[in-house]
């Protein structure tokens, strides 16, 4: 069992990680969310890390919102979009929120990254996880999760 010191260390180091690398990368601000009426066809990424603490992170996307990030970034218009780009573009966010993440819980513990994995487009599943954040944005929502647990 993980306890609550650091479940709030969790839920403080993932919340400003997701936050940052929205706001810093893709130009997109965040509110929090409800799942209640998430879309579905998600885009879904999961990256996993090792060392002292082991888990993984999984973070869905809507299309809006991919669209929204694509746009912002680099300029395309929807029917300049295809799915390589779509695709990359979630995983390089997951990446970056992981590794943010991983850098304010642990910044005196090498922790490694998995190389993040394109899950398809998905219905939101129930996330299981220590921590969990559905956010909107101005156009668009997104769900992400980060569960872990201490290495033996």
């Amino acid at each position: 069992m993980v306890s609550e010191d650091i479940l709030q260390r969790v839920r403080n180091a993932f919340k400003q990680s997701l936050f940052e690398v929205m706001e810093k990368m893709y130009f997109v601000f965040l509110e929090p969310g409800s799942e209640e009426g998430l879309e579905e066809g998600l885009h879904a990424v999961e990256v996993g890390f090792s060392g002292p603490w082991e888990g993984k992170i999984t973070v869905y996307f809507s299309p809006d919102l991919l669209f929204f990030m694509i746009n912002n970034v680099l300029g395309l218009e929807e029917r300049e979009i295809d799915d390589k780009v779509r695709i990359d573009t979630a995983k390089e966010c997951t990446n970056m929120v992981a590794g943010s993440f991983l850098r304010k819980f642990e910044p005196e513990k090498a922790i490694h990254l998995s190389i993040p994995e394109y899950l398809g487009v998905q219905h939101l599943k129930k996330l299981q996880g220590e921590f969990t954040l559905t956010m909107e944005a101005e156009r668009g929502r997104m769900s992400a999760a980060v569960s872990f647990y201490r290495a033996t």
